[in-house]
């Protein structure tokens, strides 16, 4: 899976020791993406029109859930990886 578009206006990077994965928000695009820490390669990416002016991630890594605060909204995204 390739990253389209670029990489444009990364803001923010998360993770924790036991996962293996990295999050990334990618405010200018309106999304956030999942890489595989090992590999570096793409596993998924998560973007919405409604995602506007992202400003933060939290990752509940056990949980598979990622809370999004765009604007003044909280959106929950379950990854289920």
């Amino acid at each position: 899976m390739a990253l389209n578009p670029a990489l444009a206006s990364p803001k923010q990077i998360e993770t924790d020791i036991e996962s293996p994965y990295l999050y990334l928000l990618d405010q200018n695009n309106q999304r956030f993406i999942i890489f595989d820490k090992i590999s570096g390669q793409l596993k998924r990416q998560y973007s919405s029109k409604e995602f506007t002016d992202l400003k933060s991630l939290v990752v509940e890594t056990k949980e598979k859930k990622v809370y999004l605060l765009a604007d003044k909204k909280i959106y929950l995204i379950e990854t289920n990886l």
